[in-house]
């Protein structure tokens, strides 16, 4: 049975009245797959998506065939919505990330500058992105249980030998280390998932345990 309540909260691109302010995960969903992972921007009457393409970072205006699904992130109120705005400014002009399957518990600072407790590196995915962005806006507070999405240690080093390690040549073998240590893939989905858990930090069991409901609900919602 289709999760009711999962059903009312997913809504499509401009199905809101653009006088609503408002941030919320999104992601893109083409034959039953989440694609790609943003985060929506309503303000002023006008519905942005704030994402990282792999090759450069992204805030622009949507246009109504772009086909993105929302879930409001509850906990950034209307009247926070101005300065999220800027705070996605800027770290556009401020942020330089590389695409790699790596998240550490990094954050984009009010100022947009990349901040991390392990390394300096920005390796990092649409979905990575999002977390940094999302765990900046609550101040650093851990937003999602990161350590607990994890890659078999064969995948590491396969991934990190082809991707990762000739950006590398200059670095010390323990922070390359450190690196491979990072090394995770985190879906859109889960990334979509965990809007819809209301405790933070978010689990990994928390997030499976309502997966499936919400790839039923937007299918359910959205068939087409």
């Amino acid at each position: 049975m289709v999760n009711q309540i999962f059903t009312k909260k997913i809504s499509k691109s401009y199905d809101y009245s653009l006088d609503e302010y408002f941030v919320a995960a999104a992601i893109r969903f083409d034959n039953g797959d989440a694609t790609h992972a943003g985060i929506a921007i309503c303000i002023e009457g006008k519905l942005y998506i704030f994402h990282y393409a792999g090759a450069e970072i992204i805030l622009e205006e949507l246009d109504e065939d772009k086909w993105y699904i929302e879930n409001k992130l509850t906990f950034i109120k209307p009247k926070e919505v101005d300065a999220f705005f800027v705070y996605c400014e800027n770290i556009q002009a401020e942020a330089n990330p590389s695409y790699g399957f790596n998240y550490n518990g990094a954050y984009f600072l009010e100022n947009g500058n990349y901040f991390s407790e392990v390394e300096d590196f920005q390796f990092m995915t649409c979905v990575g992105f999002c977390l940094a962005v999302i765990t900046g806006a609550i101040e650093g507070h851990k937003y999602l249980m990161h350590e607990e999405w994890d890659m078999a240690d064969h995948e590491k080093d396969a991934y990190f030998l082809e991707h990762i390690e000739s950006l590398l040549d200059s670095v010390e073998i323990h922070v390359r280390n450190r690196i491979k240590s990072n090394l995770r893939r985190i879906y859109p989905i889960d990334y979509f998932s965990a809007s819809f858990v209301e405790v933070v930090p978010i689990s990994k069991k928390a997030v499976d345990d309502i997966k499936q409901d919400v790839i039923d609900s937007i299918i359910d919602k959205f068939p087409n």
